[in-house]
């Protein structure tokens, strides 16, 4: 996460893949390698990038707070999604399978409110992991089966990083 208070250019990083998130503020203009500015300004909204485009931000109005995820592609690719739980169950979605490949990183960051993860180990062992608003799980793990939110507006944001 990073907060960001003025206007400038992202640095460069060559081979990786970045994905940005709002996550508070008015937004964001960004504009790739001198072409169109796009607009950020919703919450939650996802813009993924070539790190190794050359990158300008406008901030739309004052401070913003963002999460920033860079993968290096030359040894792994990555899916995100955000989901809003109320007082449900996720069971987790075909979206994140991964059967081609052996390894992966999860990375859970709940935005707000509270929710548990359930998950087993690369041993098999089945494991519980409590997590409230601002806190993130990065976990090397087997499977991770479910999400279970305690209030009614639980928001998370949850990455597979996915190892070549």
């Amino acid at each position: 996460m990073a907060t960001v208070t003025q206007d400038g250019p992202f640095s460069l990083f060559e081979h990786y893949q970045r994905c940005i998130m709002l996550l508070e503020g008015t937004g964001m203009r960004l504009r790739f390698n001198q072409q169109e500015w796009i607009t950020v300004n919703t919450p939650l909204q996802r813009q993924l990038f070539s790190g190794q485009w050359q990158t300008d931000c406008k901030l739309v109005n004052g401070t913003i707070r963002d999460f920033n995820l860079m993968v290096d592609q030359r040894v792994a690719d990555f899916k995100v999604d955000v989901f809003t739980l109320n007082n449900q169950n996720l069971s987790w979605p075909e979206f994140f399978t991964s059967e081609d490949h052996l390894q992966y990183i999860d990375l859970a960051y709940v935005i707000s409110g509270e929710c548990e993860l359930e998950y087993k180990t690369p041993t098999g062992e089945s494991k519980m992991k409590k997590l409230s608003a601002e806190h993130t799980l990065v976990n090397k793990i087997f499977q991770l089966k479910s999400v279970q939110s305690f209030d009614s507006n639980t928001k998370i944001f949850i990455a597979r990083i996915l190892i070549k």
